[in-house]
């Protein structure tokens, strides 16, 4: 097994699968803005589902971190966000202000954008949106919702919703 999968717990067996990589808009703690990253993937033939190892694209100081996966829907679109939370550290993730959230995150997250049309499909870059203003409002939307859900579950001991709405 190859630590928490997103989209799925199970990997599927070596004959269903193809490995691939998954494109994310990723934001580590030590960075100051998001980079778009690849994840390894692997695609169950028989489902088209995608299995993405997002702790191998996570950051060397996150291992053994709990991975939180939520899906959050922003005016009738999927996103997958998976993240980490550290809340010993000292140290939050400045990267989240560069699309204007005031939201502390003490941990790594990935934003990975579903197809709005094929709900199995993963794609390769952001939606288009009218104009910058408004991908990143809808970003930051997403990310204020990752933070106060994951914050709140950890601090607060509250349930953790595995589907949100930003």
């Amino acid at each position: 097994m190859l630590g928490p999968l997103l989209n799925g717990d199970l990997m599927p067996p070596d004959e269903e699968k193809v490995d691939g990589n998954t494109w994310g808009l990723y934001f580590a703690r030590g960075a100051s803005i998001s980079e778009r990253k690849r994840f390894p993937s692997y695609l169950r033939l028989s489902s088209h589902s995608r299995f993405i190892d997002v702790e191998d694209g996570f950051g060397f100081d996150t291992f053994g971190d709990n991975i939180y996966k939520i899906k959050v829907i922003v005016d009738d679109r999927r996103y997958f966000v998976a993240g980490t939370y550290d809340q010993s550290s000292r140290e939050c993730n400045m990267a989240l202000q560069s699309y204007g959230c005031s939201e502390k995150l003490k941990g790594d997250l990935v934003i990975f954008c579903l197809s709005k049309y094929q709900p199995e499909r993963f794609l390769e870059t952001f939606p288009r949106f009218k104009n910058a203003k408004e991908k990143q409002e809808v970003t930051c939307r997403i990310l204020t919702s990752f933070c106060k859900t994951v914050k709140a579950h950890i601090e607060k001991k509250a349930e953790l919703y595995h589907i949100i709405r930003g």
